[in-house]
């Protein structure tokens, strides 16, 4: 039975989300800023409809309008046919029924993990590793990418420090450093889990690096599954960082006032300023922040991954042929949207 779905942005993980409900016979309806170029390849396809671009507010102030009502709907509602579920599950189901799929960040819900989501995730990852083997697999020994990639834009140990690179193309050049062994923070002192490094420092190295650091992901989580504590999920007495439960709101006039002031005003803070990092995918991602107190930074600065990697470029493409820079870009795994910012 075909349903109807929204998508909410059109990044990789709307893009995929959309072409995989398209494909289990749904119709989509796709809100985005804009339309990325792997849109085309959708279209293509025949597997695209046609996508409203709205500006930016536009689009934000739609998203979580129409989520807080589905989100409603899928709490006090059973009957209403709406759910809520990761994007995760939509990658590894057909199952035709109405699904509400958001790529937009900051529209999670600060709340415990729903009944059956550890299962779901569980399932999953084993459901990836046979997916990633066979990936590697097909290209790990492929005389195509072999060429294409060994000895292709080589960071030196030195040259990788130098320029600040962090995250696989750090350590695909043989250095040694995460920031979760390192400096361990969140709980990661409690997991097992390998470093991937690198010898050359070229492009292939940076792709064994990135497909081991997957493996090594999913470990990570299948721990995190067999330790995940049971109990309360956030301490119940921080009434100024934590909203109340709903069904609080609803009958105390104390409650709707103290959700009120977290809604409108954020959670207080108080004044003095930090720095954190931690590892991201592509990187070390950081955060200064000076606060004078209150709901909102004073000043804000974001050090990102990409930004860094990315201006070692001019010195790799030195000695190339055009085509390897191709190659030299993706082993980067830069985000264009990241760097501009």
């Amino acid at each position: 039975m075909a349903e109807r779905v929204i998508v909410v942005g059109a990044g990789v993980v709307g893009l995929t989300c959309a072409v995989r409900l398209l494909e289990a016979g749904h119709r989509v309806d796709v809100v985005a800023r804009d339309l990325p170029r792997e849109t085309t390849s959708a279209v293509a396809a025949g597997l695209w409809y046609p996508c409203r671009a709205l500006p930016q507010d536009r689009v934000t102030a739609w998203a979580a309008t129409t989520y807080a009502v589905l989100d409603a709907l899928a709490d006090t509602d059973p009957d209403s046919g709406v759910r809520m579920v990761p994007g995760t599950e939509v990658f590894a189901s057909a199952d035709p029924r109405p699904w509400w799929v958001s790529s937009v960040p900051g529209l999670e819900r600060t709340r415990d993990v729903p009944p059956g989501w550890l299962e779901e995730v569980d399932a999953f990852c084993k459901q990836f590793i046979p997916i990633l083997n066979e990936i590697l697999g097909l290209l790990s020994r492929n005389k195509i990418f072999l060429d294409r990639t060994v000895d292709i834009g080589v960071i030196s140990k030195a040259d990788a420090i130098a320029y600040g690179l962090t995250g696989p193309n750090l350590r695909g050049s043989g250095v040694p450093t995460d920031a979760r062994k390192d400096r361990p923070y969140w709980g990661y002192e409690q997991y097992n889990f390998d470093v991937p490094v690198g010898s050359k420092g070229d492009c292939y190295d940076r792709y064994l690096c990135r497909g081991e650091e997957m493996k090594q992901s999913i470990s990570i989580i299948q721990q995190c599954l067999a330790k995940f504590p049971a109990g309360d999920w956030y301490a119940k007495d921080a009434r100024k960082i934590f909203a109340p439960p709903k069904d609080k709101v609803l009958t105390s006039m104390e409650e709707l006032i103290n959700n009120f002031m977290i809604v409108t005003e954020g959670p207080q803070m108080p004044a003095g300023e930090i720095y954190f990092e931690g590892e991201a995918p592509k990187g070390l991602l950081g955060f200064y922040i000076v606060s004078k107190g209150g709901g909102v930074p004073y000043r804000m600065k974001i050090r990102s991954p990409s930004f860094c990697n990315l201006s070692i470029l001019p010195k790799l493409c030195v000695g190339n042929l055009v085509s390897d820079v191709v190659s030299i870009l993706g082993s980067l795994d830069f985000v264009m949207g990241e760097c501009d910012r």
